[in-house]
């Protein structure tokens, strides 16, 4: 917060470490919105968990065998990766940031660093038609691939729609020691939906839950009802 202020909203998971007490009483006080990802639905928040993929991709070349150094790699990991151009802005996140690439050890070993005399409005003018442009740039580029995501997300979604009521299973990978994953039954739960808030999320009550919970509607399956041979007959 001392390097970029307060926010005004904050994604997180459903983790302990985000959702407390401690941390609703300091979201009220900073007036900040607190935004949670739905359940065992990492795409919500799907810049992050890419970014933590490539970060560990990188840590896991650069990491002793006893990864206890793995902190002090960390700067110089996310250094690189910030000086790296991403495929769908077209720049580096330092360049969107500074407006400029950062100067490295090897620009100055081949002599690339070219002194420019300049006063500092000139400097400022420059920078800020530089971070306008560059910024522009970024915002059409990515309104392109979050087009070009959501069509290839979209192309194997079925809609579906639940009542408030209506039971359902919900889908919960978590496992156990000792048990094998290609025995075990993810739709066990059975919970009744208690509120539609949008589109794709759902307010769910099962009675061995502490409290009720927001799933996404992709972890969803409605509760088939078999019909018995005596219900047949009559």
């Amino acid at each position: 917060m001392l390097t970029h202020s307060f926010p005004q909203e904050l994604l997180s998971d459903n983790g302990t470490e985000f959702c407390n007490s401690l941390s609703d009483e300091l979201y009220k006080i900073l007036r900040i919105r607190r935004l949670k990802t739905t359940a065992r639905k990492a795409s919500t928040n799907g810049c992050v968990e890419c970014l933590h993929k490539t970060l560990n991709s990188i840590i896991a070349k650069l990491v002793s065998d006893s990864h206890s150094d793995w902190s002090a790699l960390l700067p110089y990991c996310a250094f690189s990766y910030n000086t790296c151009v991403h495929s769908s802005t077209g720049f580096s996140p330092f360049f969107v940031m500074y407006g400029r690439e950062p100067n490295c050890n090897i620009d100055m070993l081949l002599c690339n660093i070219e002194p420019k005399l300049q006063n500092v409005p000139q400097y400022t003018a420059r920078l800020v038609e530089w971070l306008r442009t560059t910024h522009n740039i970024v915002r059409e580029r990515l309104n392109v691939q979050a087009k070009y995501m959501s069509t290839w997300y979209n192309r194997k979604v079925r809609e579906k729609e639940f009542a408030v009521g209506e039971e359902v299973r919900v889908f919960d990978d978590s496992t156990r020691s000792g048990r094998c994953t290609k025995w075990l039954h993810f739709y066990k739960d059975v919970a009744v939906v208690k509120a539609r808030l949008n589109d794709v999320t759902y307010l769910l009550s099962c009675p061995t839950w502490r409290t009720d919970r927001v799933i996404h509607v992709d972890k969803l399956k409605r509760v088939t009802h078999f019909s018995t041979s005596a219900e047949l007959a009559a």
